[in-house]
């Protein structure tokens, strides 16, 4: 009605209408992309891309990485994320987070033969030692920082979101997360049952769906493993600052020396769960509850479950070349 007012015949039904669309998907798009997100994280060689591609769709918003074990012990996966904040994204700031799945006992051997012995395959913008105390940090979950974000991003075990969890026991005033795991109709692939960040703590991962935040955005390997890169895409790579450098050079270094009997791509898991994020209408979803198995050979599989609250998981991607290529020319071009 403003429009009206201000220009009362300047504008047709027609380009009223237009214009109003307009207003409505601008301010949509600047909510999401200018929003702060705390993103629970264990950099890994696709955690880093997923992270450079956030920088990307939200370069202005102060992100809060919390880093997590899973790809490595949080020590090393700290100094990981201490180094992307200080050469890639120094507005970033870094929050403590989960050492231990929720039962105090780490069930799982690191995957080293995935992402190397420090998560990515020791290939640094620095030789020099990064620590935690090098970027800005917010003490514990009370801290006000962390209590001004509302949406969140889940990149490895989901014990910090877990109302259990004693730093995020109310989830502060979050209202919206986006998760990568699980595995509802294919293998998993840390065993046959389980997707890797579920199997890490399955305890944590169960007890967060029991209650999960309101709008819960899952998606599971089901979707994640339609999308990848192959070498050609490293090698198509122009270095023209920090983390270009850092992101060729360490798929560089996947590609050598993983045994790609396993896969001969590199999936992008977590890069998908942030692209699903800001582009929700690029996947078909189905609402479900989820529950894990904590018994038996099956521990750590995900299950649909009536019974819990829903949560919006992605089980098909509408068009998962392009879905790739986007990726790679948002970060890249």
């Amino acid at each position: 009605m403003l429009f009206r007012r201000i220009f009362p015949n300047r504008f047709s039904d027609a380009d009223f209408a237009l214009l109003v669309n307009i207003s409505y998907y601008i301010c949509v798009e600047n909510q999401i992309f200018n929003e702060k997100l705390i993103v629970s994280t264990d950099p890994g060689i696709d955690d880093i891309i997923a992270l450079a591609l956030l920088s990307k769709l939200s370069p202005v918003a102060n992100h809060a990485l919390l880093p997590c074990f899973g790809n490595g012990p949080v020590e090393l996966i700290a100094k990981n994320a201490a180094e992307f904040i200080k050469y890639c994204a120094p507005n970033w700031l870094m929050a403590p987070n989960s050492e231990l799945p929720e039962n105090g006992h780490i069930e799982r051997p690191f995957p080293d033969y995935f992402h190397g012995p420090d998560g990515v395959w020791n290939i640094h913008i620095d030789s020099n030692s990064y620590s935690a105390s090098e970027v800005q940090y917010c003490e514990n979950s009370n801290n006000n920082n962390l209590a001004s974000y509302n949406s969140g991003i889940s990149l490895g075990t989901l014990s910090a979101f877990s109302h259990k969890h004693p730093i995020f026991k109310d989830r502060i005033n979050l209202s919206t997360i986006s998760i990568m795991g699980g595995v509802f109709n294919e293998p998993g692939n840390e065993t046959d049952y389980s997707e890797t960040n579920i199997a890490f703590d399955p305890v944590g991962a169960d007890s967060y769906f029991e209650q999960p935040i309101n709008t819960t955005i899952l998606v599971p390997l089901d979707v994640t493993r339609k999308v990848s890169w192959g070498y050609e895409k490293v090698e198509a790579i122009k270095v023209h600052d920090a983390t270009t450098w850092w992101l060729k050079n360490a798929m560089h270094a996947w590609f050598e020396k993983y045994n790609h009997q396993r896969e001969d791509t590199l999936c992008l898991h977590d890069p998908l769960a942030i692209w699903l994020l800001f582009n929700q209408s690029d996947a078909k979803w189905e609402e479900s509850g989820v529950r894990v198995v904590l018994d038996g050979q099956e521990r750590g599989r995900t299950v649909f479950d009536s019974s819990r609250p829903d949560c919006n998981i992605a089980m098909e991607l509408k068009d998962a070349k392009r879905i790739e290529d986007k990726i790679w020319h948002t970060i890249f071009s």
